[in-house]
């Protein structure tokens, strides 16, 4: 069988043209399909990625690197509106700061600022909690009450100071005497006199029909709070008296030398 002959006429132009244009147009979808398997693969990577990475907290300025650790990686403590007080040009008497609430962890928020007359060198809450007493050195023992840090009375008397287990009534030191102080209206109610020098300390028996001071003169003396008589004195030989305290029962009583050594009495 004879092989057909070839007519030997070559491709029209028309036809080379539409070839290449298939070509590119298939090149072009290949190339985006690529492209799109490409770009989805990145993005699942570096989305694992991200999920991956720490919490970063902003720092203020103002603080130092030091306070910047003390901060949890999981969440900042917020610090309420109110805390805002803090900051202050000029001095203020009683200052309100954040309510108790507001503290978390291992925040501290100062609550009041309450000035005193000289350098403050005791204080003492209430056995209730609602009144703090604060003594100066210059002679004066103020009370204050804590809700909203006003000033109710303003004393004689230095340190020490001490409130009766029931609160009402505060005793205050002074040179060679105590003084006791009703507590509501500030009123005094009996100078217990007999020292010969500063009383270091004072305390309230746990029934509160008691006080005990302690002195530079070495005695301590104890007294009836309801009208004030010396119940009885002792006096030790050596240094003088720096602390004297209660058991809890009220059947033994510490006392505190200056010299190093503590004794403690049985309380009849």
């Amino acid at each position: 069988m004879a092989n057909k002959k070839s007519s030997g006429k070559p491709e029209s132009k028309d036809n080379r043209t539409e070839i290449s244009v298939a070509k590119i147009a298939l090149i072009s979808t290949v190339s985006v399909a690529v492209i799109g398997v490409i770009g989805s693969a990145l993005n699942a990577y570096f989305s694992s990625q991200a999920a991956q990475a720490p919490i970063l907290i902003p720092i203020q300025a103002t603080q130092t690197a030091e306070a910047a650790r003390l901060i949890p990686s999981s969440a900042a403590t917020a610090i309420p509106p109110s805390a805002a007080t803090l900051v202050s040009s000029e001095p203020q008497p009683t200052t309100a700061v954040a309510p108790p609430e507001a503290t978390s962890g291992n925040s501290l928020f100062p609550i009041f600022t309450l000035p005193g007359s000289d350098a403050i060198t005791s204080a003492a809450f209430s056995p209730d909690g609602q009144t703090l007493a604060s003594a100066s050195g210059d002679g004066t023992v103020m009370l204050w009450r804590l809700s909203d840090g006003m000033l109710l009375h303003e004393l004689e008397g230095f340190n020490p100071v001490a409130f009766s287990p029931d609160g009402q009534t505060v005793a205050t030191g002074a040179y060679g005497n105590v003084i006791l102080w009703r507590v509501s209206d500030g009123a005094l109610l009996y100078r217990l006199t007999g020292h010969s020098s500063n009383v270091e300390s004072v305390a309230f028996s746990p029934d509160g029909q008691t006080l005990v001071t302690g002195s530079k003169d070495i005695e301590i003396r104890r007294w009836h709070v309801s009208d004030g008589v010396r119940l009885y004195t002792l006096e030790e030989n050596g240094e003088g008296v720096s602390f004297v305290t209660f058991s809890t029962d009220g059947r033994m009583m510490a006392v505190v030398y200056k010299d190093g050594t503590v004794k403690l009495w049985q309380v009849p």
